[in-house]
């Protein structure tokens, strides 16, 4: 019960905890501590912290494992992730992984407002121009040559409104249809969006690849791996991933072909004949390629984005340029004629 409250708190505040937190553990872990020490003497380090590690310990106490510890506090597909390694015995790896993606989804966070805060000055200066001119010297204009005043000028402000209004009702009907969708689907209509969707792709690949190394390093059969994995919620991605790949008759070129969140490389590794020890360790590479690539493009996203805030801001000042400029003119073309 508490720890469902505690995982009612902001999800940006809740991912920055579990960074920071994962990352102690896994500092602690390395040293030599034990498990339940480590999560003891996190809250000791992490005070502000220590309501929600104090459960977390409490549900260990009561003989609960890691990950159904933290279970309320994540997401289903990291909880999975944390229960493959607490089984696996790789937690301290795994934890490293985790707040090192955590860390950079902080980063970027931070980059990004740091980029958009100058835009974001300019656009609210540019929106108090606007409403002045709405307000005050358009009326004024207006008065002074409602005859020369073109008809098509009116036009276009009514079909930009009417664009706007469109625009957001397609997005919100979108963002509807993506909350009724199954996990796989979700992940798969991410996976496909222009521009971002290569990034989406990286950090799925990363994920079901890192999880695979760890059950293909236990030397079982696929069958046995779709079994274990169809155990999980059916909310899960690799449950629906198990799922369909069941459905395929275990054929991975065709949920490699029907699903972009799998990386094309997956089928190269299964066809080498690798024993299960190199084909774990060249999945976890893969893993971590993927990982590197999914920051390099978030990187690149974060150079871009500036220059194209500061170029729509450019075209609102010409907007606002001609809003003014266009009445008076034709104003004067009234005048002469």
């Amino acid at each position: 019960m508490h720890l469902q409250r505690a995982s009612g708190l902001k999800q940006d505040k809740l991912a920055k905890i579990q960074g920071e937190w994962f990352q102690l553990l896994f500092e602690l872990l390395s040293v030599g501590f034990s498990l339940k020490q480590a999560v003891n003497f996190s809250g000791t380090l992490m005070p502000k912290s220590q309501g929600i590690i104090n459960l977390v310990n409490d549900r260990l106490a009561e003989g609960y494992s890691f990950a159904q510890s933290v279970q309320p506090l994540v997401k289903v597909d990291i909880y999975y992730q944390l229960m493959l390694a607490e089984e696996h015995g790789a937690l301290v790896n795994t934890l490293s992984s985790i707040s090192e993606f955590y860390r950079l989804c902080s980063q970027q966070k931070k980059k990004m407002h740091g980029l958009l805060e100058y835009p974001l000055i300019l656009l609210a200066m540019l929106t108090m121009i606007g409403c002045a001119m709405r307000g005050w010297l358009v009326p004024e204009m207006q008065s002074l040559q409602a005859d020369t005043m073109p008809n098509w000028w009116t036009a276009v402000g009514y079909a930009c409104g009417g664009a706007i209004v469109v625009l957001l009702v397609l997005f919100f009907a979108q963002l509807l249809c993506y909350y009724r969708r199954s996990r796989i689907r979700q992940v798969e209509y991410l996976c496909h969006l222009p521009i971002f969707g290569r990034g989406f792709c990286d950090y799925y690949a990363y994920y079901v690849c890192g999880n695979l190394s760890l059950l293909v390093s236990e030397g079982i059969s696929e069958q046995k791996i779709v079994a274990y994995l169809k155990q999980y919620q059916k909310k899960s991605l690799l449950h629906q991933l198990a799922v369909a790949y069941e459905e395929t008759n275990y054929d991975l070129d065709t949920m490699i072909h029907r699903y972009r969140c799998l990386p094309s490389e997956l089928g190269l590794l299964v066809k080498c004949g690798l024993t299960n020890d190199e084909q774990a360790k060249r999945l976890q590479i893969l893993s971590q390629m993927k990982f590197k690539h999914l920051v390099q493009l978030t990187e690149h996203w974060l150079t871009v984005l500036q220059p194209l805030l500061l170029g729509t801001i450019a075209l609102i000042v010409l907007g606002l340029y001609l809003s003014i400029l266009l009445p008076i003119y034709h104003s004067m073309q009234g005048v002469v004629q």
